[in-house]
């Protein structure tokens, strides 16, 4: 029969197993929100770029999309870094 230690270690390994497979979902998950609000804002921003007699409207769109580059990027994605300095130059 099994000692009771080597089955307190075969557990403490299934542990460890699962926690690692949890800390790799939830790294996919944020990736996958990240690139959601990327996409969202780079979708935003090329329809801000198209208005062209509306500065309100063209300025409310970019606003939107700076939030989304910024969501994306507390997500982790550092494409949306360029994002938010090619916003903020054009919003100032």
């Amino acid at each position: 029969f099994p000692s009771h230690d080597s089955k307190i270690e075969a557990k403490k390994q299934e542990v460890a197993a699962l926690e690692q497979r949890i800390e790799d979902v939830s790294a996919k998950a944020k990736e996958a929100i990240a690139s959601g609000y990327l996409a969202h804002a780079k979708t935003v921003e090329q329809m801000a770029e198209k208005i062209k007699f509306a500065p309100k409207k063209k300025k409310a769109a970019l606003t939107e999309s700076l939030e989304l580059y910024r969501k994306a990027a507390l997500y982790g994605n550092d494409e949306a870094k360029a994002g938010i300095e090619r916003i903020e130059q054009g919003l100032n």
